[in-house]
């Protein structure tokens, strides 16, 4: 008989539900970004899948590729005509900061990780 020692769960879509953090912190965010760059909100979203392209494009697969960073840089870049690190860093705190106010546990998780660990194993958390 084999002993389970250790439970490897996916972050993403299984202890919360990603689409409904990311929509709200996007919302939020490209609501800021269209006050600040005078456009509308539609053309944000234009520029800003755009952006992520570009950066998807540049860096292959891998994690950085990811990077909400990144894709409000070339975003803002976008519609500005040059670089405002300030404005990016802004919209990245807010963006995260959003997101993560909606994150939230799904029902039984916390449950699911107070028996565990009462069992002695050891829990990995893992996310691309």
């Amino acid at each position: 008989m084999q002993i389970i020692r250790a439970i490897f769960l996916d972050l993403d879509d299984t202890l919360y539900a990603y689409k409904v953090a990311n929509e709200y912190a996007q919302q939020n965010t490209f609501l800021f970004l269209s006050n600040r760059l005078r456009c509308s909100e539609k053309e944000l979203f234009s520029h800003f899948t755009y952006a992520r392209e570009i950066v998807h494009n540049t860096l292959g697969n891998v994690a950085s590729a990811h990077s909400r960073l990144l894709y409000f840089q070339k975003c803002i870049e976008q519609i500005s005509g040059k670089t405002n690190m300030s404005l990016t860093i802004e919209a990245h705190k807010l963006f995260w900061d959003s997101f993560l106010s909606r994150a939230e546990l799904r029902d039984g998780v916390r449950e699911f990780l107070t028996l565990v660990k009462k069992q002695g194993k050891k829990v990995v958390i893992v996310s691309d």
